[in-house]
């Protein structure tokens, strides 16, 4: 049950995960602030969303943000304004990838790997479209496909996949160290505005800052019943960035 789940990590010290009200989908929609360095205003909100695991508004695949998140989103943005005298920027974190990875990856060029296929919603909801309508965020970040890293801009919102950090289930494949996406935020304090970097820290300690690549076409997102694009094998994928790997040494960053 992921109420019980949220229920113990609630309970741990550090954690700073919100419970969802039932009548919202999902057990996990909250946004945390983030304060200018005196601690007086808020200039940057991390905003979550549990994307569920099987089943989008009842159609077999991958779950999704659904309606009731969505206009809950919505209600939350005006909410906050009010509060805050303005729009607040921010980033967005949930675990199941929207259909716009696929476009971002047909493209063209992205930075880092696609090896799996994108196992995005089964519906595409209009979460993106709305968060690009309201403007607030400029990143969605997600995970689910163990064996992907890749990112780049979809149209004004940076569409970024972590990378597989622990050791449980599949993934992620040799030339992928696990790792973790880290993020850092920068203040100034003249413009009041947030700026972010993001690079993968791998768990040798060197950080690893992705270089252009281009993956094969995927036309539609991936489940059991819906496979529609069949992943690259392990040599295959090492021949299709073979030619990249020498940039892509080059932008390991070793540890201090």
């Amino acid at each position: 049950d992921r109420r019980q789940i949220m229920e113990v990590d609630m309970k741990h010290p550090l954690s700073m995960s919100e419970m969802t009200d039932e009548s919202i989908q999902g057990a996990s929609n909250y946004v945390l602030p983030i304060y200018e360095p005196e601690g007086k205003e808020v200039v940057f909100y991390l905003w979550v969303f549990d994307s569920g695991s099987d089943d989008c508004e009842g159609v077999t695949g991958a779950n999704c943000i659904g309606s009731s998140q969505i206009q809950w989103y919505k209600d939350k943005v005006e909410e906050l304004k009010q509060k805050d005298g303005r729009v607040v920027p921010g980033i967005v974190f949930f675990h199941i990838p929207t259909p716009e990875w696929l476009s971002l990856n047909n493209n063209g060029y992205v930075k880092g790997f696609k090896t799996e296929a994108t196992a995005c919603w089964s519906v595409n909801t209009g979460f993106y479209a709305v968060a690009k309508s309201i403007g607030n965020v400029n990143a969605f970040i997600c995970g689910h496909d163990h064996d992907n890293d890749f990112m780049g801009e979809y149209y004004g919102i940076y569409l970024i996949y972590g990378r597989k950090t622990g050791f449980g289930s599949y993934g992620p494949r040799d030339y992928m160290p696990r790792g973790s996406r880290m993020f850092e935020l920068s203040y100034n304090a003249d413009t009041k505005e947030v700026t972010w970097e993001t690079y993968i820290r791998n768990h040798f300690g060197y950080r690893e800052d992705a270089t252009l690549m281009k993956w094969v076409p995927q036309l539609m997102c991936d489940s059991m019943d819906n496979p529609g694009y069949k992943p690259p094998t392990a040599n295959q994928a090492l021949k299709e960035a073979a030619s990249e790997i020498p940039n892509f040494l080059s932008n390991l960053i070793l540890p201090d």
